[in-house]
Formats: structure tokens, C-alpha cells, sequence
């Protein structure tokens, strides 16, 4: 018979969002647009939108994201829902 307490159990924090390594990359990523966009003069912040969700200069060094803008979205709908469900 194994010992329960040295396995590996699950728990509620285990399926919170941006907790694994490609959540942790999601954050980044999304730190780094809102950075961006609120840097960015007025004028600009659309480009700068455009540029980042497209992975264009000078935002390429996210590579590894196949699809940012729906990788952003997915971020935003996140935050979304956690508002609602604090408001």
C-alpha cells in the first residue's frame, strides 16, 4: 500500500490560469501588449496593435505563439469573466 501523502494530489490551484509554463508565456506576452499600447501615443496605438497581434517589428520575438492575436483574445476573455465574476 502506498503512502497517500506522497503522492502528487489535485487541487483547485493546480487549474488556475497562467500557473504552467504556457501560461506563464501568456502572461508575458499580454503584460508586454498592454505596455505597449499604453506607452504608445494616442495616434500609434492602433499600429501598435495591429503590429503586436501580427508579430511584425519590433514584436517578433514572440515566435513561439502561433497565433497571438487569438492567444491575447483568450486572455482578455479570461480577465473578462473574472471581473464579472468579482463585480
Amino acid at each position: 500500500m502506498s503512502d497517500p501523502s506522497s503522492t502528487l494530489q489535485h487541487t483547485d490551484s493546480d487549474s488556475l490560469p497562467f500557473l504552467d509554463d504556457n501560461g506563464t508565456g501568456l502572461g508575458v506576452a499580454t503584460s508586454t501588449y498592454l505596455d505597449a499600447v499604453v506607452k504608445a501615443k494616442d495616434e500609434d496605438k492602433d499600429n501598435v496593435k495591429r503590429q503586436f497581434r501580427g508579430q511584425e517589428d519590433p514584436f517578433r520575438w514572440f515566435s513561439f505563439v502561433p497565433n497571438m492575436s487569438r492567444a491575447l483574445d483568450d486572455a482578455f476573455k479570461l480577465w473578462d469573466a473574472v471581473g464579472v465574476a468579482l463585480g
